[in-house]
């Protein structure tokens, strides 16, 4: 839940076929909400106030001390496989002064001075790992607690506000995470949601109360931590025996403030159907080498782009049969398949002479200069017959720096140190945050001339999902 970890999940997931981006963006189409910040009354404030300060009096009653020291190392320090030893042997003692049972005599080594770091963080790592039945890399504050309380989805609406009051307190709360809330005045009550969903699922599906009865009810009142005073109820109604993360039956999505239907969705049925369409594992399997072999070969040139051309014809010719997303990965490989790439031809401006008249289109754009330019990477330079203009083009594509960027693969903190060094002043550059700092910029000339052919393209993070790269090859 560290809110730091979701730019590298968005740079690296966003190759694959269900983005980062696409998840968020259905995530917020199945509330119907729209990108709108409201200004808050004061009924509202107080409201909102009454509720934080209910979930905290809570969750100084579910959640331990060690709960709330690996909470607040992951903001400070980083994830539990980053700690030292003496920080980890630190964080075992508090959970058995808490009543967390471990071997006595490695406990009694944790706390002698005569063993070295590496054997503390050795015997901290297996106790923890060995109690909770989960690897180094994954110890954390959200796997500890589910570990002992079951999935977060089957928690009670107390437990999941205290959780995030848990995240509130230790400063780990992303921005655009989300938040659990108990109801407050500005909300209608549990009943009188479910009572809504009920009838909802009833009139669009055509299930009978009898139906219904049957199903476990899982209620959440949540709102994005941007968007406080935009919280929906979500009613789901399950199988008795499902849990922890199965999809619901029936999932329905509120207004918290007036109960007004957003979405109500026959989540089951979807997923079924989703999974008998989904490619079988060795198309999967293939799909997936195309991925490493594509992220190998960057930074693209039209040399490497054609010897992927080549390489990946026979396997395209495997994949389809079978039913893909055409965004995402396999519009890149589909949009790159389906070009004439071409080496420089004699009358051609040489390639550096059309980088640099490339440089220059971006530079005249509006708020740009040479200092944002030089923030971003030549991520690709392809030459190819352009199909939509009918000439030979080159295109070229200026990308953010990636976090494995050698210049910050630091094993002890290659994100502080690439957050520090590059985000963060990059950020700055272009108004101090994500949303406003294009991802990348593309830049299409003519080949013979040198003439941007069309004004640079300036892509932005975005809820709709920003198009990959190559899918702008036309």
């Amino acid at each position: 839940m560290k809110s730091n970890i979701k730019p590298i999940l968005d740079r690296q997931l966003s190759q694959l076929d269900w983005t980062p981006e696409e998840t968020h963006k259905l995530l917020r189409q199945m509330r119907g909400e729209a990108p709108v910040k409201k200004r808050l009354s004061f009924a509202l404030v107080l409201a909102i106030t009454l509720a934080l300060v209910a979930a905290t009096a809570v969750a100084a009653t579910l959640w331990k001390n060690y709960h709330e020291q690996i909470a607040k190392n992951e903001g400070t320090i980083g994830y539990f496989d980053t700690w030292t030893g003496q920080q980890r042997a630190d964080f075992v003692l508090s959970m058995q002064q808490e009543g967390i049972d471990f071997d006595a005599a490695q406990v009694a080594q944790l706390q002698d001075k005569g063993t070295t770091d590496q054997q503390k963080k050795e015997i901290a790592t297996r106790l923890v790992t060995e109690k909770y039945g989960i690897r180094e890399d994954v110890v954390t504050a959200i796997s500890i607690l589910e570990a002992e309380r079951g999935p977060l989805p089957g928690w009670s609406l107390e437990e999941k506000a205290a959780y995030t009051q848990l995240l509130v307190k230790t400063g780990t709360l992303g921005a655009d995470e989300e938040m659990y809330w108990l109801p407050g005045p500005g909300d209608i009550p549990q009943e009188k949601a479910v009572e809504v969903a009920r009838k909802a699922v009833m009139d669009k599906f055509g299930a009978t109360a009898a139906d219904l009865d049957k199903l476990r009810v899982n209620a959440e009142l949540r709102s994005f931590a941007h968007e406080r005073e935009a919280r929906n109820w979500y009613i789901g109604f399950s199988l008795p025996e499902s849990g922890g993360y199965d999809p619901a039956q029936y999932d329905v999505w509120m207004d918290a403030a007036n109960g007004e239907v957003q979405s109500c969705e026959d989540t089951a049925r979807k997923v079924a159907e989703s999974a008998a369409k989904a490619p079988p594992p060795e198309a999967e399997d293939l799909f997936q080498g195309m991925i490493q072999e594509y992220h190998q070969a960057a930074p693209f040139t039209t040399p490497k782009l054609m010897e992927l051309q080549k390489a990946w014809a026979p396997k395209m010719e495997k994949l389809k049969p079978f039913k893909w997303s055409t965004r995402g990965m396999m519009g890149v490989f589909a949009n790159l398949m389906a070009q004439e790439l071409r080496l420089p031809a004699e009358g051609d401006l040489p390639m550096d002479k059309a980088l640099e008249r490339a440089r220059e289109a971006v530079l005249v754009q509006p708020g740009w200069t040479r200092e944002k330019l030089d923030m971003y990477e030549l991520y690709a330079q392809v030459s190819y017959q352009s199909k939509e203009l009918g000439k030979p083009v080159y295109q070229f594509f200026f990308n953010r720096h990636n976090v494995s960027d050698p210049r910050y693969d630091d094993p002890k903190d290659s994100w502080a140190k690439y957050e520090r060094d590059y985000l963060n002043p990059l950020y700055a550059l272009f108004g101090g945050d994500n949303a406003s700092t294009p991802l990348y910029v593309s830049v299409r000339v003519d080949a013979v001339t040198g003439e941007p052919t069309d004004d640079p393209q300036i892509v932005l993070p975005s809820l709709e999902g920003p198009p990959l790269e190559f899918t702008l090859l036309k």
